[in-house]
């Protein structure tokens, strides 16, 4: 279970297995640096994968956390890009065992703020997929953007049940510090250990 803190935020350490994930204290990083900002982000939790079957129609629904923060998907993974309609998640999902980070969005995220998520992007934009969401299982992010990744330890993913560890920060509006802070934290770092070479625009399955 979760614990949080007198803030509300979600106590990233919490039930984690020892030495599961080299990154549960750029969470907290990331926390501080929104705390610091006026709380542009809301909530941000680090947790265990369930085992997750690998792909569709062995395990209904998403492991963890919405948007998926990792667990069952696709064999083939998405092109890695930015898009303005909705792509499959249980692709999106291969990209961040890659390494990739992921940026969501609700339906009723504005225009303006989806053109700052481009532009936040096209900064660095190996290993980084963007994508609205519009609803998984009844659940939606409305007004508000996600940002989740996919991590392990090297050389550990599989050993002894580890499915790497899912990271998801929930924020009411754009900012460009935390953002990049979730980003240099987690992107690379994802259970297959790909390399961002690998993971450019435009490249696929």
């Amino acid at each position: 279970t979760n614990q949080t803190d007198a803030k509300g935020h979600a106590d990233v350490s919490a039930d984690l297995p020892e030495g599961s994930s080299p990154r549960p204290l750029e969470a907290k990083i990331v926390v501080n640096v929104a705390e610091s900002g006026g709380r542009t982000v809301e909530r941000i939790v680090t947790l265990p994968v369930k085992p997750k079957s690998a792909f569709i129609g062995v395990k209904k629904g998403f492991d963890s956390t919405f948007p998926p923060s990792g667990g069952g998907h696709f064999a083939n993974w998405g092109v890695w890009g930015f898009y303005t309609s909705p792509v499959n998640p249980r692709q999106v999902v291969h990209n961040m065992e890659h390494g990739g980070v992921v940026i969501w969005w609700g339906p009723k995220v504005p225009a303006s703020t989806v053109d700052k998520l481009q532009a936040f992007y096209n900064e660095k934009p190996d290993g980084m997929f963007g994508t609205p969401v519009t609803s998984i299982a009844g659940k939606s992010l409305g007004d508000k953007i996600a940002l989740t990744s996919w991590s392990s330890l090297p050389g550990q993913y599989y050993a002894k049940g580890n499915d790497g560890i899912g990271h998801i920060a929930i924020c009411p509006r754009f900012d460009e510090k935390a953002f990049r802070t979730f980003r240099d934290a987690y992107r690379g770092h994802g259970p297959e250990s790909v390399p961002l070479s690998f993971d450019k625009p435009g490249m696929g399955p």
